[in-house]
Order: structure tokens, then C-alpha cells, then sequence
């Protein structure tokens, strides 16, 4: 006899909703006062374009640029090689351009990376004086729903 077990994982909200339970359980300052009223559905978080390698070479080699091109300015003081120096610096805005308009597609083409979950949970919870609240948080959960990143206070 063979037995499949389709959802034996849970949904995505389930385990979302699970994992952040346990971590208010295990960290807030009164577990036993923490009652969950709520959770909105689990969404897909992606990494921001700023945030990959990609983005970051390309900022980068502008600020490598920008260096250069300073260094220029300060040998065209010297007569002897005004015109060469000022040709090279024409050179480098003209690559600052380019990564510029590299960076501009790469923005508007940018579909995202999953980085991980968010999910909306609303819950009671005490302060560290006792005092209970209804709190609305954002979590932000890894991509196998193993760990908690970050929560952030709505």
C-alpha cells in the first residue's frame, strides 16, 4: 500500500504562519501573552535591483570612472598635456554614459529575485512593563519558511 501525501509541507500560508508563531512565542518578553488575531496572505518578496551584484559592479565602476576623471582634471593644469588629458576625459564620460544607460535598462528590465516571503500578522502582546497592545507587523521570512530576517512595526 502506498500513501501520497500532497500537502504534508502545508501551503506557503501555512508555514509562513506557523514559522512566525514560533518566533513570537520564542522571542517577544511575555510569551504567554501573545495572542494572534490575524495574518494577510504570504507574498513573494524579491531582492531589489539595487541590492545585486550587478547593479553594484556597474555603480561601482561609475565611482572608478569619476576617480580617474579627477585625476585627469588635476594633470590638465600641467600644459604639456592639456589636449591628451582632456581627450581622455571625454573618453570616460562617454563610458559613464554607457553604464548610465546600462543602468537604466537594467532597472526597467529588472523582473526581481526571490529573496524570500512577507507576510502581515496582527497579534496582542505585552511590552516589557506589562502593558498588552494590538500590534500589526511585517515579517519577512526566508525562502524555505525556515527562518525569520526581519520584522518591521506597522
Amino acid at each position: 500500500m502506498f500513501l501520497f501525501c500532497t500537502s504534508c509541507n502545508g501551503s506557503n500560508d501555512e508555514r509562513a504562519q506557523e514559522l512566525v508563531k514560533s518566533y513570537c512565542t520564542d522571542n517577544f518578553f511575555n510569551p504567554e501573552l501573545y495572542k494572534p488575531i490575524s495574518f494577510d496572505k504570504v507574498k513573494v518578496y524579491n531582492q531589489a535591483y539595487e541590492e545585486t551584484s550587478d547593479y553594484k559592479s556597474m555603480v561601482g565602476r561609475i565611482k572608478w570612472l569619476g576617480k580617474q576623471k579627477d585625476s585627469l582634471y588635476i594633470l590638465m593644469y600641467h600644459v604639456d598635456g592639456r589636449a591628451y588629458h582632456a581627450r581622455q576625459v571625454d573618453t570616460i564620460d562617454k563610458k559613464i554614459d554607457v553604464i548610465n544607460a546600462n543602468i537604466k535598462a537594467y532597472k526597467k528590465d529588472f523582473k526581481g529575485i526571490q529573496e524570500g516571503w512577507t507576510i502581515m500578522h496582527t497579534y496582542i502582546q505585552s511590552d516589557d512593563q506589562g502593558k498588552t497592545s494590538t500590534v500589526r507587523s511585517l515579517f519577512v521570512l526566508n525562502r524555505d519558511f525556515t527562518r525569520v530576517i526581519q520584522v518591521i512595526d506597522k
